[in-house]
């Protein structure tokens, strides 16, 4: 247990180059974290509304569903069966590591396929208040000559660095260090083109991953000139995490949403210098999203012209990672190809 739990720190240092710290307070049964980021004297803050011990999320109003951060009670029957699957967890209280913010996208552009050096997913590019989806977590590796490596699976909202809207992530690293040790940690990062707030990292000791297990997480950003907010709900296995990230500036709504697997870099680093661990497929299903925090989020589909396929190449051109075609129930998956 104890080896267990410095390899988890140790490749989470090797990230972030940062030591972690558990912010959080308790006041009266909702804790509030303070966290630091770069919009000037401003702080981001993580709100956490913590059910009672005897709350059932099946029988709540939608008004008790969104004070404690859950996703909405949707109507349709194939939905609403889903919906009942994932928010009959344990709800644990998350904690917090802090890491270094990570490279900004180069943008979202209009094209049908785009290729940028560290995603590989699909965008739908149109106004976007909420992004749903399960996914697979994906065995990693890396052969010694490309350790250590990175990887990450997420989906987010927003990004275009052409209206400078932020980027808000939510999903689960994986880390090789330099023996072949893997772990893996779920997180959530805002980050903007001017403005960078660093990511958070779930607390490895709260949840435990194995390759192939399915994660589902609903997100949401309701736009504030000084006090938008970011809400996460995370579902894996029998264990939920749900709260808010708050105090945000951007009064607009985002213009995009995202499904996407990564090569994790941070800021300052040239992308060839990171390795890309080589993963198994990675398969998103019943992909959705709404244009409102609290609509409906609809499967996504290969139809529309907003919907673009991401393609992650090296500056050589060489391919690392491609998207496969969206299926009938929002499904598609993501293909490794090199490190």
């Amino acid at each position: 247990m104890k080896k267990i739990l410095f390899l988890i720190c140790s490749v989470l240092l090797l990230l972030s180059g940062n030591a972690f710290a558990d912010p959080g307070k308790v006041e009266s049964g909702m804790s509030v974290s303070n966290v630091t980021s770069a919009q000037g004297n401003d702080e981001q803050t993580i709100v956490i509304h913590e059910p009672p011990a005897n709350w059932n999320a099946l029988n709540a109003s939608d008004e008790e569903l969104a004070y404690y951060f859950y996703p909405p009670r949707p109507t349709d029957p194939s939905q609403l069966k889903d919906w009942k699957k994932v928010v009959s967890g344990k709800w644990e209280k998350p904690k917090f590591e802090k890491g270094k913010t990570s490279k900004f996208q180069a943008g979202i552009s209009n094209s049908t396929n785009v290729t940028y050096y560290n995603w590989s997913g699909v965008i739908s590019k149109q106004t976007a208040g909420r992004a749903t989806a399960f996914w697979s977590s994906p065995s990693v590796s890396a052969d010694s000559t490309h350790r250590p490596a990175f990887f990450s699976s997420w989906i987010g909202l927003g990004g275009s660095a052409s209206s400078g809207e932020p980027l808000f992530q939510a999903g689960i690293a994986a880390i090789i260090d330099a023996s072949g040790s893997v772990a893996y940690s779920p997180f959530y990062e805002v980050v903007n083109t001017n403005v960078n707030s660093d990511p958070m990292y779930l607390s490895s000791t709260q949840l435990s991953f194995s390759p192939g297990d399915t994660v589902y997480a609903d997100i949401s950003y309701t736009p504030g000139a000084s006090n938008g907010h970011f809400d996460m709900y995370m579902s894996h296995g029998s264990t939920i995490f749900s709260f808010s990230v708050t105090n945000i500036h951007y009064s607009s709504a985002v213009t995009s949403a995202e499904w996407i697997a990564e090569k994790p870099t941070l800021k300052g680093q040239s992308i060839d210098s990171v390795n890309l661990a080589k993963f198994s497929q990675v398969t998103f299903s019943r992909a959705a999203m709404a244009s409102s925090p609290s609509g409906t989020a609809n499967l996504i589909t290969a139809s529309p012209s907003s919907t673009q396929y991401v393609y992650m190449k090296n500056s050589s051109g060489t391919a690392l990672a491609s998207p496969t075609a969206i299926g009938t129930n929002g499904d598609f998956n993501v293909v490794w190809a090199h490190y």
